[in-house]
């Protein structure tokens, strides 16, 4: 079973979270997480970074499994570095838009 770390009330109680029997790994939700702390979007922000890295610290220190989601790959890229082991890349609606996009160039440029 996967958690997901998408509020700051999860943050508040991630030591009792990773004790919950049955829970295999918990998934950080940047995004989610980012408005329920009043900074939407705000990836950079301290508190932010100080929030997911409390998550980091207390699942390293359980033994829990630990995921990030990121809109690509470049996103993620820094969590794998961390060791990070479940790893959600992208958003549908993200991929079917640049596909669209590049298959509309594609068709511009046979036309030329």
């Amino acid at each position: 079973m996967i958690v997901q770390a998408e509020h700051s009330d999860a943050v508040n109680h991630i030591e009792e979270i990773v004790t919950v029997p049955g829970i295999d790994a918990v998934l950080i939700g940047p995004y989610d997480l980012s408005a329920s702390l009043g900074k939407i979007g705000q990836l950079d922000d301290p508190e932010l970074i100080a929030a997911i890295e409390k998550v980091r610290i207390c699942c390293s220190n359980a033994g829990m499994q630990l995921g990030f989601f990121g809109i690509n790959a470049e996103a993620v890229q820094p969590y794998i570095d961390q060791g990070y082991t479940l790893i959600a890349v992208g958003v549908d609606v993200l991929f079917a838009s640049n596909a669209a996009t590049s298959t509309l160039a594609d068709l511009n440029d046979a036309k030329n």
